[in-house]
């Protein structure tokens, strides 16, 4: 008798049976199993509430739902073919409208993941809009100056939905490469990408790797400027973490930026632009009180909305709807 081997079935059960949606699968079943039916409501996230949600309306218990990322409908439109994820398949994408089909309200924690619900193809329950809270808040000590290297950073991995071809191509731009000894690049990422920004950024910059978040955040605290140029973003809370560090965040309006930028205490920039990205940059460079100034304005703006505010006004939401 010949049994023949597919080493291919084996990995892919193998990633099946490990892969996140799965984990969470599994997690849903086992608290389904602790509702009973004095409790006034179920809060889940997504990927962890269908089986939970089930058993909740079989005992008339409210649902409600977090959803903190963009909705799926609208990343598959954006067609980034490079970043499909083995651990998502087509039907485990598919749970995340049967959650929403049962939840009774919607938290979601930025405009622009409530705008990518309305590709939703059935009736939508009721979206309400709460942003994350900012961290502990640090003013920085040095100020920035004119004659001073321009600290700027990225935080963040090399895919496509983060914009990194925009941010390179404005960091490789002539006009920046004419100013680079007078700015100083910090780059955060993860060891895959480290090469990645190695090879293809032409600038002298700092690359750390897998940093832990005290740590990242004491990065934040010794740099002036943080680019976000994503396409694609749920939220953007390296943006809250770098604004209560006291920097300046040049990010586009896929981010958080869309919510809570006010009071000249950030810079909106629009998608796929590296054009606008070093114009802005060298702008800066060469407006240190007004860099100064939005610094502070950031700081300012974090220190009066912090986690607590968020559970506060997310307590209220829920009371009342």
């Amino acid at each position: 008798m010949h049994i023949r081997y597919n080493k291919f079935n084996l990995i892919n059960k193998y990633l099946d049976y490990f892969s996140t949606a799965n984990i969470f699968n599994k997690l849903s079943s086992f608290a389904s199993s602790l509702i009973h039916k004095n409790l006034e409501y179920i809060y889940a996230y997504e990927n962890c509430a269908l089986e939970v949600f089930k058993v909740a309306k079989k005992k008339n218990i409210k649902c409600i739902y977090e959803l903190n990322s963009i909705y799926w409908r609208q990343r598959k439109n954006l067609n980034f073919s490079k970043t499909k994820n083995m651990f998502y398949k087509y039907e485990d994408k598919l749970i995340k409208d049967k959650e929403i089909k049962l939840s009774d309200l919607i938290i979601v924690p930025s405009k622009n993941i409530k705008d990518s619900l309305k590709l939703y193809p059935s009736y939508l329950p009721k979206v309400k809009v709460i942003e994350y809270g900012f961290p502990n808040s640090r003013r920085q000590k040095s100020t920035y100056r004119k004659h001073n290297s321009l600290k700027v950073m990225y935080v963040g991995s090399n895919i496509p939905e983060k914009g990194t071809k925009y941010l390179i191509d404005s960091l490789n731009s002539k006009n920046i490469l004419k100013i680079k000894n007078k700015i100083e690049l910090s780059i955060i990422t993860n060891s895959l990408a480290k090469e990645y920004f190695n090879n293809k950024i032409k600038m002298k910059k700092k690359i750390y790797t897998n940093l832990p978040h005290k740590e990242v955040l004491n990065l934040m605290n010794k740099n002036h400027i943080l680019i976000v140029p994503s396409i694609s973003e749920g939220f953007g809370m390296v943006v809250t973490e770098a604004m209560s560090q006291s920097m300046l965040v040049i990010g586009t309006n896929k981010t958080c930026l869309r919510d809570i930028s006010k009071n000249n205490n950030s810079k909106i920039i629009p998608i796929k632009n590296s054009s606008i990205i070093s114009k802005t940059l060298i702008y800066f460079k060469n407006n240190p009180k007004l860099v100064n100034k939005i610094r502070n304005n950031a700081y300012k703006t974090s220190i009066k909305y912090k986690w607590k505010d968020y559970r506060e006004r997310l307590f209220k939401t829920i009371n009342n709807n």
